[in-house]
């Protein structure tokens, strides 16, 4: 993946124009971002959470070099090797070199965003090694020879018909119009690269987690998930409370909920 962003208001200025790309995002606007205000808004406690977020990711960022000699430490104790990389190229050597000293010439790939910051698939490939993309979106990107136009949804710029052209070119199959179809035709293709020797070969992006000083991070998330499950439960039992007095299902609801908001404030129990 090239730097591009100097390009981004005049390529930005083309892609307005452009009517197949603007239906595709149309389309996808109730998933992303009707879905996304719905989901924050049934939440409660989102815009908390997320400044919690952002202060571990701050702390992270400013003591990186900690925390991964930390990670190090953890990782090689628990049997794995680390590699130390300046550079892309640095990083894509090592990578390449693993796999020419174990004589691998295929390696499935999750989705991993490091390597596509680091070209690596183009590395493995100039190597001689065949990758195989397992993530869906990255599976219909590699088949289109494109990059991920977005971090989390990779292909979302991609119609249905234009995943089902790309299908029939890569599967020689017939067209397919059904999206759950294509999406089982997508896996069996993958599936179709000899799984068991891949088992040995198999890249993937991670999440690191440290071991150091984060009791009051914990602490303060806790706090807010506790919050966002007190304000969920109270609005089940207000759902709960015109049945109450006539369905019995309704109150050992409503009574359970009562205990686990108990729970959750730290009222103790009345004795029985």
């Amino acid at each position: 993946m090239q730097v591009q962003s100097m390009f981004f208001k005049k390529r930005a200025a083309e892609k307005l124009g452009d009517e197949l790309l603007q239906g595709n995002m149309r389309k996808a606007k109730g998933k992303f971002v009707d879905g996304r205000a719905k989901a924050v808004a049934e939440f409660g406690v989102w815009e908390e959470v997320r400044a919690h977020a952002a202060k571990v990711r701050d702390r992270a960022l400013a003591n990186l070099d900690a925390y991964l000699v930390e990670f190090e430490a953890n990782a090689t104790r628990r049997g794995a090797v680390v590699h130390w990389a300046e550079t892309a190229e640095e990083a894509c050597a090592i990578v390449a070199g693993i796999a020419r000293d174990n004589g691998e010439r295929k390696a499935a790939k999750s989705k991993s965003m490091v390597s596509e910051e680091v070209n690596l698939n183009e590395a493995l490939e100039a190597a001689g090694v065949e990758v195989i993309e397992t993530d869906l979106g990255e599976y219909i990107l590699q088949l289109a020879h494109e990059p991920p136009s977005h971090i989390v949804a990779p292909a979302v710029h991609k119609s249905k018909e234009q995943v089902a052209e790309l299908f029939v070119k890569a599967h020689g199959k017939p067209r397919l119009t059904e999206i759950p179809a294509m999406t089982r035709e997508a896996r069996e293709a993958l599936r179709g690269h000899d799984c068991e020797p891949l088992a040995e070969r198999v890249m993937t992006g991670s999440h690191a987690q440290t071991e150091g000083d984060e009791a009051e991070l914990h602490a303060e998330l806790r706090g807010l998930l506790d919050r966002m499950l007190i304000e969920e439960f109270k609005r089940q039992q207000q759902e709960l409370v015109p049945r109450v007095t006539r369905d019995p299902a309704a109150l050992a609801q409503y009574q359970a909920l009562e205990q686990r908001l108990k729970g959750l404030l730290g009222i103790s129990p009345r004795p029985t």
